[in-house]
């Protein structure tokens, strides 16, 4: 049952229907790429986060541990080390020239 107490008046289209399936293909494209860059312009943050993940492979709750601080200074070449909130060890990746903004 589906409460609309938050000032809906339906529910949202892209959220699939209960016990549907999705299938998720990878973005095999540069032009893929560029169009959710595109997309995603309007909102640094969310820009920011799917550069560095397309470019470190980190997962996503790494990527939102991930704190300003940690990465205003960084450069290509250098290195970002984050603690992986599923082993709990730190896995450190070398920043290319596509994952600084």
């Amino acid at each position: 049952m589906l409460d609309f107490e938050d000032n809906r008046s339906e529910p949202n289209p892209n959220h699939p229907k209960l016990g549907d399936t999705i299938k998720v293909e990878p973005i095999r494209t540069i032009n893929g790429i560029n169009k959710i860059k595109k997309a995603l312009a309007p909102s640094p943050r969310n820009l920011a986060l799917f550069v560095v993940g397309i470019n470190t492979a980190y997962r996503a709750s790494e990527l939102l541990s991930i704190r300003l601080k940690q990465v205003r200074h960084l450069a290509p070449g250098d290195r970002l080390e984050i603690k992986q909130k599923k082993t709990k060890k730190y896995r450190a990746v070398t920043l290319n020239n596509g994952s600084v903004l």
